[in-house]
């Protein structure tokens, strides 16, 4: 399938509906990186001002989300849309979301803050952030929930060498990888 787009493009998330196949990414419109999605090929442009990214796209029941980032003229915030409305996250602090999952009309979204201009690993429940315990340079890939549980990939690490690990319930995991290592996506099967 071709995605709709004019200039450079990328494709970051894709999620499949029925016979309906969603890709959240962005494309370049001669100036900037512009968000959007694409539903069976179709652009929908995501407004945000300045220039901005879509990381990830989730859809529950009718509704449409995409989880990314737009630059406010001066830092990059962390924001996710619902049918193409823009909800902020954090906005007082740099910040991108990378992954959302929706469970119960309850919104998850991971990502990284940036203090100052380190990223930290943190997730969104409703647009409240919580900090996830790890030192240092660190990032939330994916997220999902799986009944009460929430599960985030990603990575920590020792000084500048990241390593591979995941949290349950906020508690760090560390995987082995003989560090310089990271976990992208997660994904839970009950039984």
């Amino acid at each position: 399938m071709n995605l709709e787009t004019s200039f450079t493009s990328k494709a970051n998330s894709i999620y499949v509906s029925g016979s309906d196949i969603y890709v959240a990414g962005y494309y370049y419109n001669g100036t900037n990186n512009i968000a959007c999605y694409w539903k069976n090929g179709s652009k929908t442009g995501l407004s945000a001002g300045n220039a901005s990214e879509a990381n990830s796209i989730y859809l529950s029941g009718s509704d449409i989300y995409v989880a990314g980032y737009y630059n406010n003229g001066s830092n990059n915030i962390a924001c996710y849309w619902k049918n193409s409305s823009k909800t902020e996250l954090s906005p007082e602090i740099k910040g991108i979301a990378v992954s959302l999952f929706v469970s119960e009309n309850i919104v998850y979204v991971s990502g990284a803050k940036y203090e100052p201009t380190t990223p930290e690993a943190c997730y969104w429940v409703n647009g409240v952030k919580k900090d996830l315990p790890c030192s240092g340079l660190s990032g939330a890939f994916s997220i999902v929930v799986s009944g009460e549980d929430v599960y985030i990939a990603g990575n920590g690490s020792n000084g500048l060498t990241p390593f591979a690990c995941y949290w349950k319930n906020d508690v760090k995991v560390d995987l082995p990888c003989n560090n310089n290592g990271m976990a992208n996506s997660i994904f839970v099967v009950r039984q």
